[in-house]
């Protein structure tokens, strides 16, 4: 390999020219066809010794690919060849070409392992970086409030004597980062003799909301900055190392010292800093237009005030009065303290008035609690135009009256055992909020104790913006989590009086960086119940030395928290017999899969679908995923065992203990409706655009078990499909077989279906249906081969399609199992709680997962190169973490590329992600990202959710709207009647279907059905305003049609972050529909209605009460929940119309000859099934309200390069 030497160039060209010349040129056929990367290349100009000119006319041109530079030497190495094709007014003179010596090794590596990038955008970014260069010189740092008057109340300012107590340089000043795209602030200076420290604030330009310049004193001008989320506190560290060399760290901190750490909480959601003259603040503006920073305002008067707000006696007020409340009622109000919804001085203000509503016979301690759950989220809501004292007084008042009357919101009524209230709080770096409490699915340990489930608290760590930490490269991140998250672990948290410590976490919980905390509470024995007591409880962990393996222990503590739902309870004359697995040459075959009676599967069959969730399976399951006691993993029907029997394989035995808790399938929960398709298609394109999730037609994703029988061949697999409405049918043939997420190559394998099995096979009767067996023969499992599967509920993806299948498989990887951390002493909490911080500092899995994307895509080999396969075997490492307590370090993993693919950037480019360099990937994920533009979609839904927040009326009081509800159904049958329920499209349709079939719709509403409503609705809309609020990534709630999807539409740069919000608002919604439809099926004494009741007057009562929810979601269709009520009233009509045909078709020949003939207000009992209508509500949203979890999913296909 030799480089082109570069001679005569003329002396006025500069380098950059060149550069342009011969991209312009290597750029173009011959050289490149216009697909893939362009070649990269290098020009070096050597220096003109009299410094005269940039070079002495002489150079090299290195090109990493050999076929590349012989051509260019072909086409341009002899002088009557074409001259470069060159823009400008130069001539390129005697210019020439020729081999040149070999080029240096390091430099042909990074030609190969970088993409071209365009010097252009290199010059942007220096002129940008010259810029922002200017210091702003500051006179003062204040944090403080901004108040309702629009003044900010200045409550706290830069002190050095407490932030230090060395001698500094009180001389605080500002300046731009361009780089990360930050503002910092130094509030201090100290000097020692061998380091300088800053006390710093920083400030990403993406929080901030506003910039208010005050210019009332001239000589010191302020800036008022306003924040989306609270800036950073840091602490800059410049110091000489032993070896001479400067030495540069960063910390982040909690405060400023101890008159810092009171008030900050509350205090960093408004600074406002003074220029040193108005020469500086000039010199601000200018930096911040060209960082395009929020336009600055003026403001007139000054805003400046000074009013105590967060005082230390204003403070101390407030958590003696929190202590002498009910804790539930305590623990709202301090959450819309630690919002920053109200300051203490209004809090305090409505002192009283939440006193008396605690002493209310109408609303009592929970119905208190519920209301200032409300009217925090309703303060959250730049809608409710909350301005003053009056009009916090009048929301106040409005959300009392709105549920004086309504019942207990769903998360008060739990109907279903399998869930339960959940307390949340969020722990960032200055801050603890408060939320909920919201419907969970609950835990072993949480059926425990039903009275006392208030002393539980899901406890989050993120940072101030939720989002999970993420530190540049100079931050000493880990020292800060260990202050901070291990200070909160170790010491506990005080909320509302009550004193909560570490308990354990789940290991879903612990990816989020949440964990479980408890307080001491009092069993009616008189036995008091701490987090120690109830770990000690949880079994034998000496089991196999777990004791002393921190991470081991927390593992499989987590089991007893992992969320599921009750089935039944086990009466056992002995202990389970636990057989060993199927195992050769170190593999597995029954990792994960035990075997349970068919007897035992019907019962738990039965027990699911007669619990108020009230599922409906369309198949018999014939696999489980449990937890009981110390075992987990998955239950197969083995037709051979009797009666209660199971059967555990040693694999599913994590602890000793015993009780069975098994987790069914999974509950899924005009303009408005085309406004929320517009959300959802923003949901799916996005998915496709950044996750390259494809649904692959005709594959399958199916739960893994084993062929205990041993009648399948290695290599082979046994799968049979049944979907819903549609015969089951028996995969035959080869099929391409993987499980997510794929790293290795090797993770995705071809094996054999056998088909419809032959008369005599064990799958002759027991088809598993939506499970694919695997044999149990061969040298290594199958599942083991895909990304170090097993067979205790992972899911597997059939792909049947040929066109997909590569011409041949990688070979599998090897994943051998890691030793875990031991201690040489049995674990204590302290142990427990070190290695949740010690997660969180090194949990790097999806660091290593999209360097290994990053690294495929620009490499011939994709997923082949050597750094990819380092990185899969990294990565399976990384996932074992959890478990083996042993991290992978960041200096383990290869040299990242320098440049980056287009589609790495993300939906919001990151302060570290706007200085990389990009390329335009050429791959499948590359052209996908580009092609589809979300710009026009995205911004289409931030406008109907601006517009949705803007237009929202005051809601008027419920008993007002009630009381005229009578009155417009009565107006019904009126031709002239203008009622929106009669004009409407959907009520058309529906009437036309109830009446005179079922019901009489034209009748007088029952004054029953109205007292439901009064209950029913105010409860659903609270409820439904504080899962839009607490689910937020944004500063704005979430907006109904969110909700009604199940997405969220605000972009992020975490979207890990929005999933798992997505996913708990999800659940949390499905909750309050099912409770919200449980009582539309309710009478008036309370009991629900089933569909097989006997009493076709309770049934038609039903019926009219869902259209009467019906009717008053269209009358009140311009407030807010009032849409989605709708829907729920409409799946409860269909409901209704079912149950009332299933009595017909078993009650039809009885009637006939016992009824007498029928008044109009019962004409329904002898007429016929409306054949339409039970269509409807056959394929209609009915079927919207409860879905079992089915793993016949279509296989969604991240597109791969393996």
């Amino acid at each position: 390999m030799a480089t082109i030497s570069l001679q005569d160039i003329p002396l006025h060209i500069t380098r950059l020219d060149l550069i342009y010349a011969i991209q312009d040129v290597l750029h173009q056929p011959p050289f490149h066809d216009g697909t893939g990367q362009p070649p990269n290349f290098s020009v070096q100009l050597d220096r003109d010794v009299t410094d005269e000119y940039e070079h002495s006319g002489t150079g090299t041109l290195t090109i990493a690919d050999e076929l590349v530079v012989a051509i260019f030497i072909s086409m341009y190495g002899d002088p009557n060849r074409p001259r470069l094709n060159t823009t400008g007014d130069w001539d390129q003179g005697e210019l020439t070409f020729s081999l040149g010596r070999p080029p240096p090794m390091d430099l042909i590596q990074v030609l190969e392992n970088s993409p071209f990038v365009d010097p252009r955008v290199a010059q942007g970014r220096e002129a940008r970086k010259t810029a922002l260069s200017a210091t702003v010189g500051l006179n003062s740092v204040q944090f403080g409030w901004l108040c309702r008057d629009n003044r900010f109340s200045q409550e706290w300012q830069a002190d050095i004597q407490s932030i230090s107590n060395l001698p500094a340089d009180n001389t605080p000043s500002l300046r731009f980062n361009a780089d990360s795209n930050e503002i910092w602030i130094s509030l201090a200076v100290v000097n020692t003799e061998f380091e300088t420290l800053q006390a710093m604030v920083v400030v990403r330009f993406s929080r901030i909301e506003a910039l208010i310049i005050d210019t009332a004193e001239r000589s010191t001008p302020g800036i008022l900055f306003t924040f989306l989320s609270p800036p950073a506190l840091e602490i800059h560290e410049d110091s000489d190392s032993i070896f001479g060399q400067d030495h540069f760290r960063r910390y982040r901190c909690s405060a400023f010292g101890p008159t810092h750490t009171r008030i900050i909480p509350y205090t960093l959601f408004a600074m406002r800093v003074t220029c040193a003259s108005q020469t500086h603040m000039e010199e601000f503006r200018r930096m911040a237009r060209a960082a395009s920073l929020p336009r600055p305002t003026d403001a007139v008067p000054s805003p400046i005030v000074r009013r105590s707000l967060f005082s230390p006696n204003n403070l101390d007020d407030i958590d003696a009065w929190l202590e002498g409340l009910p804790w539930s009622v305590a623990f709202q109000a301090l959450s819309i303290l630690n919002a920053a919804a109200l300051d203490p001085i209004e809090l305090w203000g409505l002192r009283l008035r939440i006193e008396a509503l605690v002493s209310d016979a109408d609303f009592g301690e929970a119905k208190a609690g519920e209301v200032l759950r409300g009217f925090g989220s309703k303060l959250k809501d730049p809608a409710a135009l909350i301005q003053d004292d009056e009009s916090i007084i009048r929301c106040f008042e409005s959300v009392k009256a709105d549920l004086r009357r309504a019942s207990l919101s769903s998360s008060s009524r739990i109907r279903n055992p399998g869930v339960f209230n959940c307390y949340h709080a969020t722990v960032t770096p200055t801050r603890i909020l408060l939320d909920g409490p919201f419907l969970d699915q609950s835990n072993r340990v949480l059926r425990q104790y039903p009275a006392h489930q208030e002393y539980f608290l899901r406890v989050n760590f993120t940072d101030e913006d939720k989002l999970h930490f993420r530190w540049d490269r100079e931050v000493d991140g880990a020292r800060f989590v260990k202050e901070r998250v291990g200070g909160v672990l170790e010491q506990g948290l005080n909320i509302a009086g009550r004193r909560f410590e570490f308990l354990a976490y789940s290991n879903s919980a612990l990816r989020e960086h949440a964990v479980w905390f408890s307080a001491p509470f009092q069993e009616p024995d008189g036995g008091w119940i701490t987090a120690q007591s109830i770990r000690d409880g949880l079994g034998d962990f000496e089991f196999k030395n777990l004791e002393r393996q921190p991470a081991k222990l927390a593992a499989r503590m987590s089991q007893a928290f992992t969320a599921t739902e009750p089935s039944i309870a086990l009466s056992l004359d002995g202990d389970i017999p636990i057989v060993d697995d199927i195992e050769r040459n170190k593999s597995k075959f029954t990792d994960g899969v035990g075997e349970i009676s068919r007897a035992l599967a019907r019962r738990i069959i039965r027990a699911l679908g007669s619990s108020s969730r009230r599922k409906r399976f369309f198949l018999r399951p014939s696999a489980f995923q449990f937890r009981m006691g110390g075992c987990k993993g998955v239950l197969m029907v083995n037709p051979e065992l009797k009666d209660n029997e199971i059967r555990l394989r040693s694999s599913q035995q994590k602890f000793l203990w015993l009780t069975l808790g098994g987790q069914g399938p999974t509950a899924v929960n005009d303009r408005f409706l085309n406004r929320s398709i517009r959300f959802a298609r923003n949901h799916v394109l996005r998915e496709m655009k950044h996750r390259a999730r494809i649904p692959v037609k005709g594959s399958y994703t199916l739960v893994g078990v084993a062929d205990f029988t041993g009648y399948l061949p290695p290599n082979t697999i046994f799968a049979c499909v049944q979907l819903r409405d549609e015969k089951p049918f028996c995969i035959k043939g080869r099929v391409l077989i993987t499980r997510s997420p794929q790293v290795h190559p090797g993770d995705v394998q071809f094996v054999e279906a056998i088909g419809k099995p032959p008369t005599g096979s064990p799958f002759e009767h027991e088809r598993y249906y939506n499970c694919v067996v695997f044999s149990t023969q061969g040298e290594r499992s199958v599942p083991s081969m895909l990304a170090g599967g097993d067979l205790d509920g992972d899911e597997y993806n059939l792909i049947l399609n040929p066109s997909l299948f590569p011409p041949s498989c990688y070979p599998p990887a090897q994943y051998p199992s890691v030793t875990p951390k031991t201690l040489s002493t049995p674990c204590t909490t302290k142990d427990l709680t070190d290695w949740v911080t010690d997660y969180i500092n090194s949990d790097i899995l999806g660091l290593i997962c999209q360097q290994f994307l990053v690294t495929a895509d620009r490499v011939p080999e994709m997923a082949r190169h050597p750094d990819c396969i380092t990185l899969a075997g990294l990565a399976s490492r990384a996932v074992d973490f959890a478990k083996s307590g042993m991290p992978v370090g960041r200096g383990e993993l290869p040299k990242a590329p320098k440049a980056k693919p287009d589609w790495s950037v993300g939906e919001i480019a990151s302060a570290r992600s706007l200085n990389v360099e990009t390329y335009e990937s050429q791959t499948a994920i590359g052209k996908l990202f580009r092609n589809i533009n979300l710009n026009r979609v995205h911004q289409e839904v931030v406008r109907q959710a601006n517009r949705e927040h803007r237009d929202a009326e005051e809601e008027e009081g419920l008993e007002t709207s009630l009381e005229e509800l009578e009155t417009v159904l009565n107006s019904l049958s009126s031709p002239q009647s203008r009622n929106p329920v009669r004009h409407h499209p959907i009520s058309d349709a529906v009437r036309s279907s109830l009446y005179p079939n079922y019901i009489d719709t034209s009748s007088r509403p029952d004054p029953g059905a109205i007292a439901i409503m009064r209950r029913i609705y105010p409860s659903y809309t609270t409820e439904l305003r504080s899962i839009c609020s607490h689910h937020s990534i944004t500063k704005q709630p979430l907006t109904e049609e969110e909700v009604l999807i199940g997405t969220i539409a605000s972009r992020t740069s975490q979207p890990r972050h929005r999933k798992e919000s997505i996913q708990r608002m999800r659940a949390q919604a499905d909750e309050l529909v099912k409770n919200t439809q449980a009582e539309l099926r309710e009478t008036g004494d309370g009991r629900e209605l089933e569909a097989d009741d006997d009493d076709l007057v309770n049934l038609q009562r039903r019926l009219q009460v869902a259209w009467l929810a019906w009717c008053l979601s269209v009358e009140q269709r311009k407030t807010f929940g009032a849409k989605s009520f709708g829907f729920i009233a409409l799946a409860a009509i269909f409901d209704g119309m079912r149950a009332i045909d299933v009595w017909r078709a078993e009650n039809v020949t009885r009637h006939q000859s016992e009824t007498p003939e029928p008044s109009t207000s019962s004409r329904s009992l002898t007429l016929p099934a409306h054949e339409a209508a039970q269509e409807t509500a056959q394929g209609g949203p009915a079927n919207a309200s409860v879905k079992v979890k089915k793993h016949t999913d279509p296989v969604t296909m991240p597109v791969r390069r393996s």
